[in-house]
């Protein structure tokens, strides 16, 4: 089934402390660049899912379907566009810590939800836990001595063999639910085709 990405490919991580890449804002603060680079990687769209597909996936069939009247189909998101979310979030709280002007929903969220706030961090800072640990790496960081350092300094250029991301976006983006169908849904029991309502949380 052609659902996601099985394409792999070889990379070199460039993670040097001082390294430039597009997510990172060293020395700071976050530039638009930087703000977009992140955006890019966990803004995706809410796709829709066949029952078949579903099924071909270990999913419950229970699962919530978008309403009647916009086609029907299953409610679906990426969980790798879902972890890398919870990065960001981390990265902006980081900086937002550092200057509250640079996200000010981010402000407003902490101010008028601490709790959520709260169990929203935990939550984020868990799901990358949990995910590591489940793809635990175990490529070997070396040392190298460098002029000017007294210590070894570690090697993070490490390779890897990588999921096509970029792959899985465009497939996303084939995917996507029409939003112009569903308009203004009125999200509640009922208004999906065959919904069932749990007791409890899954």
């Amino acid at each position: 089934m052609n659902t996601r990405s099985d394409a792999k490919l070889t990379r070199i991580f460039k993670t040097a402390f001082w390294q430039k890449t597009p997510f990172k804002a060293y020395p700071g603060p976050p530039s638009q660049e930087n703000i977009d680079a992140w955006m890019h990687i966990t803004d995706t769209p809410a796709l829709n899912l066949t029952a078949s597909e579903i099924s071909q996936l270990g999913l419950s069939t229970d699962s919530v379907q978008w309403p009647r009247e916009a086609g029907g189909g299953y409610i679906g998101y990426l969980e790798s566009a879902h972890q890398l979310h919870c990065l960001q979030a981390i990265w902006e709280r980081h900086h937002y810590d550092k200057d509250p002007s640079l996200f000010p929903e981010l402000g407003a969220k902490i101010r008028e939800l601490p709790d959520i706030d709260e169990a929203h961090f935990e939550h984020c800072v868990d799901v990358i836990r949990s995910r590591l640990m489940c793809t635990a790496d175990a490529s070997i960081v070396t040392f190298q001595w460098v002029k000017g350092l007294s210590t070894p300094y570690p090697n993070f250029h490490t390779g890897h063999m990588c999921a096509d991301y970029e792959g899985l976006l465009k497939w996303g983006e084939g995917r996507k639910a029409d939003m112009d169908k569903v308009g203004d849904w009125d999200y509640h029991v009922g208004s999906g085709p065959n919904d069932v309502e749990m007791d409890t949380l899954p």
